[in-house]
């Protein structure tokens, strides 16, 4: 997952390196949330510090414990949006790929992919190899039937 904060630094060369593997990625809605999250963020320390710093006697005045009972509110419903918002910033973070090194040749054409190191000798058979599912359906020990 990129971070965050890479990505409010660095959007255009992100979202540059991004668009080499899907053309329509987009960075504008995460970005916009994040600046929403940042926002609610500040108001709900805004109501925090009030709430830390507000001494009330014993005999306080009734209107000042409703006052402080909507300030107590109040935080704890933009605590709620805070969390739903970092829930979807998070859900939107996962879905974007990887940024790609430099260097990596860009295309849809897998003749335009370049092999870097090929490790030993690839196997060759004297018979067509099988897959997992017919090595088991010949054996018997899997019954994909009755599992599926």
């Amino acid at each position: 997952m990129i971070d965050i904060k890479k990505i409010m630094h660095n959007r255009e060369q992100i979202e540059d390196n991004l668009k080499g593997r899907d053309s329509s990625i987009s960075l504008s809605d995460i970005v916009d949330l994040e600046k929403k999250r940042k926002k609610l963020q500040g108001e709900y320390d805004e109501k925090r510090r009030i709430l830390k710093g507000f001494n009330m006697p014993e005999g306080a005045l009734t209107e000042k414990r409703e006052l402080l009972r909507l300030e107590s509110n109040t935080a704890k419903k933009l605590q709620q949006d805070i969390k739903i918002l970092e829930t979807e910033l998070e859900k939107r973070l996962l879905r974007l790929p990887n940024v790609l090194s430099l260097g990596v040749p860009v295309s849809s054409n897998k003749e335009d992919y370049v092999v870097e190191c090929i490790w030993g000798t690839p196997p060759s058979f004297d018979f067509t190899p099988l897959d997992h599912v017919e090595i088991s359906d010949k054996l018997g020990i899997i019954d994909f039937n009755r599992g599926s």
